[in-house]
């Protein structure tokens, strides 16, 4: 849909990555974005067509209540949302009728899928019990006795998102250390709060951005104070020893109170961890005195069974999870070292949630984690990614396009480019964002659901083979289309 918000983040990108190669690819990638833009307006067209009754709702309710007309910046599309009706297996339903096939999955979220019986069932059963005790509950303590058998790290904390896993870690390590400082990298997401909205997709062209070993903050948007974004320093994803020290001693007083790094960058596609990154950093911390934060929201349930912490077998002193444990209800947890942990036991510093640890959410999160995720479960989903990478692939070499299938777990990605990404600025100048950006609105206009352009997708318990073809399908129709075009 988005003709009128995404032509200006064309010309963004654009510029951004002509001014970065130079003038001489100019001409290419000016044919490149008209081939983009002309698919992007003509599948819009079809897109709009269909959902005539979310129109109707944004027009006449939607951008008189919500700011925008959606609940959240994440689900504005442009000229107006699809409004969802209900969901259920690989599949969401929006009031018009029109069918998709999801791989967004809430942003990566619904590792179980939607509306599993499972759930469904443990949900029933606990309602008549109350949702919210604000009280400890047996249950809290089965799920962080589970989790300690998952990801190694002996006592857990409960909150209720990401977002607050992300900021009650980074203020647990200031408290300890009494350093305010704070290193993250470049491109990642953290959630929304201000120690992390920092260097978030920043535009390469614009001299503050600094160099491609010494990246400098950036605020990632508006209302971030300055003096938070002074104290978050930046590294580029896979940086080498060498680079992750000089940005420490570059910092005031050469000191940081921790790294926060997701172990596999999303939302630059998908960047996997070379063979040294995770590893160099866990020794830096252990000579430096650093804490080591795993950003797991998005990798926990979805990349293996123990998450990225069990599959490249590094171990963080702090390891943040988020609703994928839960199935979808409202969840974020912390896990810990003793050293940390005796710390938050006695209120420095305080991590407290009324929400926290709710009945509900816990025994969701023992359903996921005990009954659905399995062993078995992954290997299920290995074989839909192979399917689907498999298939991917030929059609790559069918088309002679340029691209790389990247699969861990339940997550995948296509790049447009030569090589896999090794850090945010290298997919920022290589990827060919153009055909990332035609390519979504293809895929909604022909029902398959996908979190948006250039984001990787995710395999559910309840996909089939059927859904991998159907998403197969589509690309092949795609590739046929934006070969024929581009001449």
């Amino acid at each position: 849909h988005a003709t009128t918000l995404k032509i200006p983040c064309y010309f963004s990108v654009f510029c951004s990555t002509r001014n970065a190669l130079g003038h001489s690819y100019f001409l290419i990638m000016e044919l490149a974005w008209d081939v983009a833009i002309g698919i992007e307006c003509k599948e819009s067209e079809k897109l709009t067509a269909k959902h005539s009754n979310s129109k109707e709702l944004f027009n006449t309710k939607g951008k008189s209540f919500l700011a925008g007309g959606v609940a959240s910046g994440y689900y504005a599309l442009s000229p107006y949302p699809i409004y969802i009706e209900r969901g259920y297996s690989s599949r969401l339903i929006d009031i018009d009728g029109n069918e998709f096939i999801d791989f967004s999955l809430c942003l990566g979220a619904l590792s179980v899928g939607h509306a599993h019986p499972l759930i469904s069932q443990k949900i029933s059963k606990q309602l008549p019990s109350s949702i919210l005790f604000g009280a400890t509950s047996q249950s809290s303590i089965a799920v962080a006795e589970r989790l300690r058998e998952l990801y190694s790290l002996p006592l857990w904390r409960f909150m209720n998102s990401g977002t607050e896993a992300t900021r009650d870690a980074i203020q647990i390590c200031r408290a300890i250390k009494n350093v305010d400082e704070i290193i993250k990298v470049e491109g990642a997401y953290h959630g929304q709060h201000e120690s992390v909205c920092v260097s978030y997709h920043p535009d390469l062209d614009e001299p503050h951005c600094g160099s491609d070993d010494a990246p400098h903050s950036v605020p990632s948007h508006p209302g971030i104070p300055s003096a938070m974004n002074a104290l978050t320093h930046v590294i580029p994803f896979n940086s080498t020893k060498c680079i992750v020290e000089a940005q420490i001693d570059a910092t005031p007083y050469g000191k940081v109170s921790c790294i926060i790094v997701e172990p596999i960058l999303m939302n630059c596609a998908m960047i996997l961890p070379n063979e040294t990154f995770l590893k160099d950093l866990r020794d830096i911390c252990d000579e430096r005195g650093i804490f080591l934060i795993f950003d797991e929201v998005k990798t926990n349930t979805t990349c293996a069974y123990g998450g990225a912490t069990t599959l490249f077998g590094v171990k963080p002193d702090i390891v943040c999870l988020g609703k994928s444990c839960s199935g979808g209800m409202p969840f974020g947890g912390l896990g810990m070292t003793n050293e940390i942990a005796k710390a938050v036991a006695c209120g420095e510093p305080s991590v407290n949630s009324t929400f926290g640890g709710n009945p509900l959410a816990m025994e969701c999160c023992l359903t996921t984690l005990c009954d659905i995720m399995t062993p078995q479960s992954y290997e299920q989903i290995a074989k839909l990614q192979e399917l689907a990478k498999t298939h991917i692939n030929k059609l790559l070499t069918r088309f002679g396009m340029a691209g790389q299938v990247i699969i861990v777990g339940a997550k995948g990605c296509l790049v447009f480019m030569d090589h896999a990404p090794q850090n945010y600025r290298d997919w920022k100048v290589n990827n060919a964002h153009w055909i990332d950006y035609a390519l979504h609105t293809f895929l909604l206009s022909h029902n398959i659901w996908f979190s948006g352009p250039g984001e990787e997708w995710t395999i559910s318990v309840q996909h089939t083979e059927s859904d991998i073809l159907a998403l197969v399908d589509c690309i092949a129709q795609f590739l046929e289309l934006w070969t024929s075009r581009l001449g």
